[in-house]
């Protein structure tokens, strides 16, 4: 019986000692792998840095004359420049800074430089929207980006975002003007009621 005591014992020891030795392999593959995954993310995060400091470093960055930036239509937003560069350029003239950091980005195709993505209004947007609708040398790529995304962004708390929203949108991802007797309708309805 002694002997049958001794031996359970032993297996009892010799597994407990099994299960610990493959956790202990398993906490060094983990801390193996939370050791990678910290180098990785501290390479990640100084390239992050970098980026950063390039944002924030304008003098860094060649800034060319404000009429050369051109619009890409593979772009969205209505933006013709990256932060970084609208940063330098804000930077570099005192003029500048009275369109706004946005008013860089994204200069008004509507002709009103003054008037950022962040500033239009209800009125503003049914009067872009109209003057798309009536002239169709006003349907650019550019002047429908850059609505759309002032209606998306709505800094100035538009009433009727989503009618704006509805229709810009199908101007923008399908390029359809095949409804604008209708929204044309819908916008005069709007300003009719004052709105």
């Amino acid at each position: 019986m002694l002997k049958i005591t001794v031996l359970c014992a032993l297996v009892i020891a010799l597994v407990s000692n099994t299960v610990l030795i493959i956790n202990l392999i398993q906490i060094k593959k983990q801390n193996a792998s939370l050791k990678q995954d910290a180098l990785r993310y501290e390479k990640k995060a100084k390239q992050l840095s970098t980026v950063a400091q390039s944002r924030f470093q304008p003098s860094k960055i060649k800034v060319k004359p404000i009429k050369e930036y051109t619009y890409d239509n593979s772009e969205t937003a209505g933006e013709i420049m990256s932060t970084a560069e609208a940063q330098a350029i804000y930077e570099s003239d005192e003029k500048y800074r009275k369109v706004g950091l946005d008013g860089i980005i994204a200069p008004n195709p509507f002709g009103n430089p003054s008037i950022n993505r962040g500033r239009v209004t209800d009125k503003l947007a049914q009067k872009y929207m109209l003057r798309m609708i009536d002239h169709p040398k006003e349907r650019t790529r550019r002047q429908v980006d850059w609505l759309a995304s002032a209606v998306q962004i709505n800094k100035a708390g538009l009433i009727h975002q989503n009618i704006y929203r509805n229709i810009l949108n199908r101007w923008r991802n399908i390029y359809d003007f095949s409804h604008l007797k209708e929204d044309r309708q819908k916008i005069i309805d709007l300003q009719d009621k004052g709105e």
